[in-house]
């Protein structure tokens, strides 16, 4: 159920930005659907098929098992440290409050955007789809970053399950990178780089807000056993790299909301004229100029024959 939510979630936001797409009274970033909407569907496309195009019912072998070939544990000592550490003892309860900061990863840093931008309209749309752009390619490559490691979850390679899971099933050995982690800072790092490129009031609490729950996602996820802390920043890293990269990719401000540079104008000091030849006769003259130019001074010369 949690998953026909979230498609349809996608698809909402993507029909409602190519509605507003070539809305020309849209004052917010503008973006190219020739470009943005592939991207999306791609993202989209990475993120869901591996999933549907997989067995979950055959037994799945970890690539990277933190052991080795004689069974001794070779789990580095971050991860060794942070999870000895930051274990819960209800991981479920750990598990369920890091989907709820992931909801808030969204929801409250949203709200800030929204209220920062004067409300809803006016190129709302388009700016959601950017997120959802983010959100997408940041989980697409996190899902391959998955199936390629294929490192045993902390809860397997501890021989402790979960309610719910198994050992050998294909989630079990998808512990690198971490999806929510990767989710939450796409979320944040996106709305926050909208609300920055914007010029928006409050810009500083869409950033406050989507850190702060992004950064207890990817904690909670290390309570709940489902993932390292290796995982956590590994899937911390993507997100904002794509978060950050997505609203760059080209201008996205309207041409006729773009800052005019205003020229420096130069003040001269000074003036001098140089002259040599014969009077009333043909000769050469040299100008100099010498002055203020901005924050710094500048001199000028020109001649004449």
């Amino acid at each position: 159920m949690r998953r026909r939510l979230a498609v349809l979630t996608l698809v909402a936001s993507l029909a409602t930005g190519l509605a507003r797409a070539d809305d020309p009274s849209s004052p917010g970033l503008r973006y190219d659907p020739a470009l943005d909407v592939p991207l999306t569907l791609a993202g989209l496309g990475g993120t869901f098929l591996p999933r549907l195009l997989t067995d979950d019912e055959k037994t799945w072998t970890c690539h990277w098992c933190d052991h080795d070939r004689d069974g001794n544990d070779t789990l580095n000592g971050l991860d060794a440290a942070a999870r000895r550490h930051w274990r819960w003892t209800s991981v479920e309860k750990a598990h369920d409050l890091s989907n709820v900061t992931l909801a808030l990863a969204f929801a409250a840093p949203t709200s800030a955007f929204i209220a920062g931008r004067g409300g809803f309209g006016h190129g709302l749309g388009d700016e959601m789809l950017l997120v959802l752009e983010s959100s997408a390619l940041s989980l697409a490559l996190t899902q391959g970053t998955k199936y390629l490691f294929r490192r045993e979850r902390p809860w397997a390679h501890a021989g402790e399950v979960p309610p719910g899971e198994r050992l050998g099933s294909r989630d079990s050995v998808l512990s690198f990178a971490s999806g929510h982690s990767s989710l939450s800072f796409s979320l944040a790092v996106s709305l926050g780089s909208l609300a920055s490129l914007r010029g928006d009031d409050g810009k500083e609490w869409v950033w406050a807000t989507g850190l702060t729950f992004a950064a207890a996602t990817g904690y909670l996820r290390i309570a709940a056993d489902r993932h390292y802390l290796t995982d956590v920043l590994a899937g911390a890293v993507i997100g904002a790299a794509v978060g950050w990269a997505v609203p760059r990719l080209i201008d996205r401000q309207p041409e006729e909301a773009r800052p005019t540079v205003a020229r420096e104008v130069p003040v001269p000091l000074f003036t001098l004229a140089l002259g040599a030849g014969r009077v009333g006769g043909p000769g050469s003259a040299v100008l100099v100029s010498g002055g203020v130019q901005g924050s710094g001074g500048f001199v000028s010369a020109s001649w004449g024959f």
